[in-house]
């Protein structure tokens, strides 16, 4: 399983680093049409890779040219997939010249029109090469060019318009390496394709890669013909659609089908068809057709050709004034360090005259630029008065960013060496000086408002701003510090602190952002040397020492059975099987349902056997690691998958383990699923969803968090949001609180000044904000899990507190009524994996009564009564992904897994864990 940090995800380019840090894979010999490897060592992460729209009014409606031609081919006899997978590796191996006009087509039918193939999107990947050093790449938004003595990069995104990358060529460019040299530019060229099938294109791969099939042919995988065909290729530059005959192999991989189109003329790659199995399908698409790299116009010659306009090929065309980088450098990073422009802050309160940002006389300067009219009144929070119906989220993330700006305010209102404004962006074609201070003016803050014109920010430094933002300009006019998404008090005050004292703090960010762009270097590095242009999942090695094994003292364990066969498993989640249940599952047996391999959900039995592997239809190979489940007052059961932090999709089956479908409603506001609960909401008898949603901190835009109730209805295919509440700053965790006379209310985490954590409470069946559970002030809320720890009592909530401004963390109890701390026992040890469970529940004693179970970093297996006290502890001697306790049989078993192993436990005491 993969550890997350909850504030890993800073800028996009630390996702690509994470994306492409992969292990290597050692391919044996081809024969009999299988292929294998040895397991994967080293980590890796994937790349966010869906373009697929959300809705059909964002698709470019064209009709797909058709394959007129319909002379039937022969195969070719005694070819087999081996020996045509050689001819076409030697083609590359040997051509001197080579070039295309490919590009990564997606074709859909939608609902309204089955029959109509579309074209949702048209991706650029086309390769121009010519040994020994020159080259033009072409992917998505990032273009790469050598003309043999310089190598340039461009990015095709209105902030880096201006500039140009720029260092001297290699004499050989004899890897992908040469050619990924900077993080930012990378992250443009990505194919919108499953990076666990390519992350570098497939040409570039065949041309520079000693051994192709590493990466075209994952382990266990079989390699078959099948009928060749024509290919019907659409040459975008030529406006003509040829037919192509061509050899075709499938290679049937777990994650799904790869299909290559090669060329009888030349051994060239035609086609390359991507796992249908690996897209997202939106809403409004009936079915995805293809996801292909399409590559027409294809030159593969072993003689060094003389191409057309070689100068204009091998040459970028850059505007002029266009100024030459050796890096490109993350656009958050463009305004530190340098002199604030002189632009004019007009003035729109009385009393106050306009200011330029660059003229601080000898004052720091705290400036919010914010954007977006119609703001909310100061107290909307704690009234629960939010609008349901504000879609755009804009003037809730300005108002974010000015309350924000208003507690730093206080925090240094004696300082008077440090002034703190707010700057309104907004057109004056679209709301006038009064609208805006009319509408400022239900904030109730006691901030000076200016407006700054739209013509001033486009012709200055200004022009790469984004808004909401917050700046800080120390006393000299220089810019210091820059955040585009909200940022705690205790960090700004401390910042703020620093550059009072005459720091330059802004340095911190470019050391930082060089490491990173090392790192980067070092990933490339590492899939050079592996020769391996794809993610495979991630072995995680803990930072914390196992601790050699030690059987609990009191509760007795007996080993019932072991599985190994399933790669990384972990978070498994019991289904006790009960003569009364009316739903019914594949098996009469009771049931382990296991996260395993990166994004599959394992259907086990209780004896120990694997039955069924769930692998849904992922967004492009997003991952899960969680498994939510419930079972409605009929007996109708609802599962759903995800993953923290790392998804955007959640997967989910019906009682019998079918696939109801993919729900990605977090994709528009740049969200990813944080957590997952079921239950049935508007009390129609059938579960609904429960999602928690986390604003992807890499995006542009400023964070966008919230609790939404989704409905699934398999018969009708109907997913729709019942209601949200996007108040909420970090759900990470979500869970349903019965209070004691029976009434149901969603409880959440939430971090309002980003370091102080507490609990919000919401009606379930309205999403109305019903209060908070603030606890001690001198601790925050780090995690929490609830559950009804007795059959007629109210919920309990167990979590991991830490101490404000100290190192101390405690597993406590929560009272759901007060958010008094009940009990607390000290953890010796920092929780900072989020993927696992580390505090699950269950009944070890089978006496109706649930224990708590806490799992430890170290591999250690706590076990707490309802009281807090401690009953036992499990030295586990592995690393642990995950546990729980089921029912089965009349027993209870303790399950625990590792990185290798799913260990049933069963408990032979009746006794274990009373007092």
């Amino acid at each position: 399983m993969k550890s997350v940090n909850i504030i890993l995800f800073r800028t996009t380019f630390c996702i690509l680093f994470l994306a492409i840090f992969i292990v290597s894979f050692l391919l044996m010999e081809p024969g009999c049409h299988r292929h294998k490897a040895p397991e994967d060592a080293s980590p890796s992460a994937k790349t966010d890779s869906s373009d697929a729209p959300s809705n059909s009014e964002n698709l470019a409606y064209e009709q797909v040219p058709e394959n007129k031609t319909a002379n039937k081919l022969d195969p070719t006899a005694g070819l087999s997939p081996e020996q045509l997978l050689r001819e076409m590796i030697t083609a590359y191996s040997r051509c001197k010249t080579y070039s295309d006009s490919g590009y990564i087509e997606l074709i859909y039918e939608t609902k309204e029109n089955p029959r109509k193939e579309l074209r949702a999107s048209r991706t650029p990947c086309s390769v121009v090469f010519k040994k020994p050093n020159q080259v033009r790449v072409s992917v998505n938004d990032g273009e790469i060019y050598s003309d043999g003595k310089k190598l340039h990069g461009r990015i095709h995104q209105p902030i880096y318009s201006k500039l140009t990358l720029e260092q001297t060529a290699p004499m050989l460019i004899s890897s992908i390496k040469d050619l990924y040299i900077d993080p930012r530019l990378a992250s443009a060229m990505d194919m919108k394709v499953p990076s666990n099938i390519f992350w570098a294109p497939p040409q570039l791969v065949l041309l520079l890669s000693k051994e192709p099939l590493k990466t075209f042919i994952p382990k266990e995988s079989s390699v078959k013909l099948i009928e060749p065909a024509y290919a019907s290729i659409f040459d975008e530059v030529k406006g003509t659609t040829s037919a192509e005959p061509c050899d075709r192999i499938q290679i049937i991989a777990e994650d799904g089908i790869r299909t290559l189109w090669i060329s009888r003329k030349d051994k060239s790659l035609v086609r390359f068809e991507f796992p249908l199995e690996q897209i997202f399908v939106p809403e409004n698409i009936h079915r995805v057709v293809r996801l292909s790299l399409e590559i027409p116009n294809r030159t593969v010659s072993p003689d060094a050709l003389k191409l057309e306009s070689e100068e204009a090929v091998f040459s970028p065309k850059v505007p002029e004034k266009t100024e030459s980088v050796r890096n490109f450098i993350p656009f958050d990073l463009f305004l530190l360090g340098k002199k604030a422009p002189s632009v004019r802050f007009k003035a729109l309160f009385s009393g106050f005259s306009d200011i330029f940002p660059n003229e601080t006389d000898g004052k720091c300067r705290v400036i919010c630029f914010w954007n977006q009219t119609a703001l909310l009144p100061k107290n909307y929070m704690e009234k629960g008065s939010y609008p349901k119906d504000d879609t755009s989220g804009l003037s809730i993330r300005s108002q974010k960013f000015l309350n924000e700006l208003d507690q730093l305010a206080e925090r240094f209102e004696d300082n008077r060496m440090v002034e703190f404004i707010s700057v309104c962006v907004d057109p004056t074609s679209t709301q006038t000086n009064d609208v805006i201070r009319s509408q400022y003016g239900l904030l109730d803050l006691p901030l000076p408002l200016y407006r700054l014109e739209m013509d001033d920010i486009q012709n200055s430094l200004f022009s790469t701003l984004a808004f909401p933002s917050l700046m800080i300009v120390n006393s000299k006019g220089i810019i210091q510090k820059y955040y585009q998404s909200p940022v705690s008090i205790m960090k700004l005050a401390g910042q703020l602190k620093k550059i009072l004292e005459g720091q330059d703090v802004y340095r911190e960010e470019f050391v930082q952002y060089e490491s990173d762009r090392q790192r980067f270097l070092e990933a490339i590095s590492l899939a050079d040397l592996n020769d391996l242009y794809r993610t495979v999942p991630e072995t995680v090695v803990s930072d914390v020492p196992t601790l050699p094994l030690s059987m609990p003292k009191k509760i007795k364990l007996e080993s019932s059975w072991i599985l190994d066969t399933l790669q990384h498993p972990g978070n498994p989640l019991p289904l006790s099987k009960k003569k009364d249940q009316k739903e019914k599952y594949i098996s009469n047996d009771d049931l382990l349902l296991v996260p395993s391999d990166g994004n599959s959900v394992a259907v086990v039995s209780s004896r120990g056997k694997v039955l069924q592997k769930l692998s849904p239809p992922a967004a492009l190979g997003e991952p899960v690691t969680f498994v939510r489940a419930s079972v409605s007052e009929e007996g109708q059961p609802l599962f759903a998958a995800s993953s923290l932090l790392e998804s955007r999709v959640v997967h989910t089956f019906d009682g019998n383990f079918k696939n109801i479908g993919s729900i990605n409603i977090a994709e528009p506001n740049e969200q990813r699923v944080a957590d997952i609960r079921i239950a049935d909401i508007d009390r129609n008898g059938r579960p609904e969803l429960l999602l928690g949603l986390a604003g992807n901190t890499t995006s542009n835009t400023i964070p966008v968090h919230g609790l939404y109730a989704v409905d699934v209805d398999p018969q009708k295919d109907k997913k729709s949001i019942l209601w949200k509440d996007e108040q909420i700053l970090t759900p990470y965790r979500i869970g349903v609180d019965f209070t004691a006379d029976g009434n149901r209310r969603l409880i959440a985490m939430n971090h309002p000044d980003g370091l102080i954590g507490n609990i919000v409470v919401d009606d379930l069946e309205k999403g109305d904000r019903a209060g908070k559970l603030q606890i001690d002030s001198n601790y925050s809320v780090l995690w929490f899990h609830a559950d009804r720890m007795a059959p007629k009592e109210g919920t309990e909530i167990a979590a991991f507190i830490a101490q404000i401004n100290s190192p101390k963390i405690f597993f406590a109890g929560i009272s759901p009524k007060d958010a008094k701390i009940l009990w607390k026992y000290p953890i010796p040890e920092t929780i900072t994996e989020r993927q696992m469970e580390r505090i699950v529940s269950g009944d070890i004693n089978s006496d109706g009564i649930k224990e708590w179970i806490v799992l430890l970093p170290g591999g250690s297996i706590l076990f707490f009564d309802r009281k807090g006290e401690l009953l036992d502890r499990f030295q586990y001697g592995k690393e642990i992904t995950g546990a729980c306790v089921a029912q089965w049989d009349g027993h209870s078993y303790l399950v625990v897994t590792d990185i290798n192993h799913i260990t049933a436990w069963k408990i032979r005491d009746k006794n274990a864990g009373k007092n």
